[in-house]
């Protein structure tokens, strides 16, 4: 079935019935579209805060607690995930701040336009809304690369912690099996008689000892005269 535009209608002034019914539906759908442009910017400013301060948090905690600086690996990137991440969260603060002079700068064209008739205000350029879109966008960007970085220094790590305990479990297994006994070494045949101990020496006799001898006396009948 094919579709058919609608006949035109007209009113008693001779104006289109038809087109005004699409420019009102247009109006409403802008509006509704715009609304709803502004609350997805406003949950998304409120997320990148909420989760870029949480994963800070969370790196901190992977810090304290899983693995230490001192035996971390590759720290230049959780450096620059912690370095995107509050840049994210800055730019989205000064957003706010951004958005709402951008706002007033609308509101006071608007009102020169509608009430003074000025023609100028329509193609005024608004600075801050247009850093406002700059500001959201530079904050989605650092966001996503904080988190990917921050990721991989995360993944690194665990990797590295597992492989060093993978080490340690091996090397106390190693342990608990014991220590192994070294084999007795052959003693070569020249050394059969210093391993058999020393020989014990013979006690010497002693010669008999003589008795002394004495002279003998001279024998004499008497005295000489």
């Amino acid at each position: 079935m094919l579709l058919s535009w609608p006949k035109r209608r007209l009113n008693s002034e001779g104006h289109d019935i038809t087109e005004e019914i699409s420019q009102a539906l247009l109006k409403e759908l802008r509006a509704e579209v715009h609304k709803r442009q502004l609350s997805n910017t406003e949950n998304f400013d409120r997320a990148v805060l909420t989760l870029s301060s949480a994963l800070l948090g969370i790196s901190l905690t992977f810090i304290k607690n899983v693995v230490t600086l001192e035996t971390a690996i590759c720290t230049s990137l959780l450096i620059i995930s912690w370095i995107l991440l509050v840049i994210s969260i800055v730019i989205t603060l000064i957003s706010f701040h951004l958005s709402q002079w951008g706002l007033l700068i609308q509101l006071n064209n608007a009102e020169k336009y509608y009430i003074y008739n000025d023609q100028t205000c329509l193609t005024k350029p608004n600075i801050p809304a247009k850093l406002t879109d700059w500001a959201a966008y530079t904050s989605s960007v650092s966001f996503v690369f904080g988190i990917i970085f921050l990721v991989l220094f995360v993944c690194l790590n665990i990797a590295n912690e597992r492989e060093e305990m993978s080490d340690q479990e091996s090397h106390q297994q190693h342990l608990d099996r014991g220590a192994s006994i070294p084999p007795i070494q052959a003693v070569p045949p020249g050394d059969v008689q210093i391993k058999q101990g020393a020989n014990i020496p013979q006690i010497l006799q002693v010669p008999p000892t003589q008795p002394p001898t004495t002279p003998a006396q001279p024998s004499g009948g008497g005295k000489s005269s």
